[in-house]
């Protein structure tokens, strides 16, 4: 049995852990859902009309639902183009990936190990494991224009 100031300890130690998350939670997103969906129209925009990035994808059999939180977005990205939101929802993707706002933000940056992001599950991936490895070269010259767009809207690159 523990005495009172074991309990207190305890409890203290429990309260300050669910703080430090709390306070981390409230910080994680690095832009509004408004911004994010402007920023991700215009790099997907972008990296169909400069890189045939729809081409690509189709030579490859590849679609794919990017689900992000905090802010929370969805994105399909097929041959055609982007969808957003409920529309994206519908899509039935090849891959989908899953990860929170920050995480994506250091994916787009190419600041991010994807190999490591996967293995501690801040990016969770769905779908055949060529086709995710096909996509991180296809995606690459579209990961050069992102930091443009960010400066667009005032986010930070570093």
């Amino acid at each position: 049995m523990l005495n009172k100031q074991e309990l207190v300890g305890i409890s203290f130690a429990v309260l300050f852990k669910y703080k430090v998350m709390d306070s981390r939670r409230e910080k994680m997103a690095i832009c509004t859902k408004r911004v994010a969906s402007k920023l991700f129209r215009e790099l997907w925009m972008r990296a169909f009309k400069e890189f045939g990035f729809g081409k690509k994808l189709h030579d490859n059999g590849i679609n794919i639902c990017f689900v992000v939180y905090e802010p929370d977005m969805t994105m399909f990205v097929d041959k055609n183009g982007a969808l957003f939101g409920t529309e994206a929802e519908k899509k039935t993707p090849v891959i989908t990936m899953k990860m929170n706002g920050d995480i994506a933000h250091k994916y787009w940056l190419n600041d991010l190990n994807i190999a490591k992001a996967l293995a501690l599950h801040q990016v969770v991936a769905t779908g055949p494991v060529n086709k995710i490895l096909e996509l991180q070269s296809i995606i690459k010259p579209a990961m050069q224009i992102y930091p443009e767009c960010c400066r667009k809207y005032n986010l930070p690159i570093k």
